[in-house]
This record gives structure tokens, sequence and C-alpha cells, in this order.
């Protein structure tokens, strides 16, 4: 049993052979106590060994379904960067998904496309500002404030 950000996931074991450089294909052949709290965040013994992540559930039916089918389902209310970071952990790399690497184009499409969208807003916030300073009724003494206000838009 798979214990992700609380949402438990019985799965067997057999499918994470098919990776055994993954995260999960090295739990599974984990046999001391110290190798499997090296890869998990917690650990449960018992007929049914439990194993706790401290991870955010929402796209690991995604991560299972690579071991699964081979193939990344990107679901559309994922954020790209997330996913990546998620795929970091669960170490699942470019030469497993090799054969689909539109996935990978895709994340990097997303994250270009995020920052492409987060420039043009502190673009405009430029423009709105250079407005701003040039209009003679904007009070000399709100212009520090506004400043700042601009400045932690960018960050």
């Amino acid at each position: 049993v798979l214990d992700v950000g609380g949402r438990r996931h019985k799965v067997l074991n057999s499918n994470f052979n098919i990776y055994p450089n993954t995260r999960l294909g090295k739990l599974i052949q984990a046999r001391t106590e110290d190798e499997i709290n090296n890869l998990c965040d917690g650990y449960k013994a018992g007929d049914i060994p439990e194993f706790f992540f401290d991870r955010n559930w929402h796209s690991f039916n995604s991560i299972l379904d690579i071991y699964r089918t081979g193939v990344l389902h990107l679901n559309t209310d994922l954020c790209a960067l997330v996913l990546q970071k998620d795929l970091e952990y669960w170490q699942i790399d470019e030469l497993i998904l090799g054969k689909n690497s539109s996935t990978f184009d895709f994340l990097m499409f997303q994250q270009e496309f995020d920052t492409s969208v987060e420039v043009a807003k502190i673009e405009e916030l430029n423009e709105d500002f250079a407005e701003l300073l040039q209009n003679p009724a904007v009070p000399s003494s709100i212009i520090p404030r506004l400043k700042f206000a601009l400045k932690s838009k960018k960050e």
C-alpha cells in the first residue's frame, strides 16, 4: 500500500519491476529498513506493508499510469512545473519516457508559456507604472509606494 499525501493506493509490486531505477522500483527491491526509509517518508511493516510519502497526491495517478502503461497521461488540471518536480522525485526521467518524448516537449512548452505570461504581466505593469509617473495628478508622495508595489509584483 502506498500512502501519498493521505491517499492510499493498493498497487501490485510487479508494476514497479519494469522501471527498477525509479524510486518505486528501488523500493520493492529494498531489503533493509534503512534502504526503505531512504526511499519513503515512513514505513509500516506487516503482511501488507504500507509506505508513506509526504507528496501531493494530485499527480500520483499519472505517475502510476507510467508504470502501468509506459505513457504519461497529462491531466488538464495539473501544473506542468509541479508534474516535472514529481517526475524528478519519483526518479522518472526522459530515458523512461523516451518513447513518448512529446510529453517532455509539452512540459517544456508549458514552462515557456508560463514564463512568457509572467513576463507579459510585468511588461504591462511597467507600462502602467510609466503612465502613472507621467500623470501630473499623481501625488509625488505615493511614487515610492508605487515603485515598491511594482518591485513586489516582479518578484
